[in-house]
């Protein structure tokens, strides 16, 4: 106990902090009462709290990628104006 989720001994340790900082503020007791029900709550909320992590992340990522573009994007229109001004 704790049941495994899928893919359990790839997660890094940060990232099943993380997933127990979730369970935590959502009240999770971190061992439930072994009984087949609360076990197959527990997976389920788990691998929702992991699904939630890689959402984020996989925010996160696209939000740096599109300021990345944002600034090429800048710097591009920038460069255009100084050379039609002069």
């Amino acid at each position: 106990f704790p049941p495994n989720i899928e893919g359990h001994a790839k997660l890094k340790k940060s990232t099943l902090k993380q997933m127990d900082e979730i369970l935590s503020e959502l009240g999770v007791p971190k061992e439930p009462i072994p009984t087949k029900r609360s076990c197959d709550l527990f997976d389920g909320v788990r691998k929702d709290a992991m699904t939630l992590l890689i959402l984020q992340k996989m925010a996160l990522k696209k939000e740096a990628e599109l300021a990345e573009k944002k600034a090429k994007l800048e710097r591009r229109t920038s460069r255009a104006a100084t050379t039609t001004t002069t």
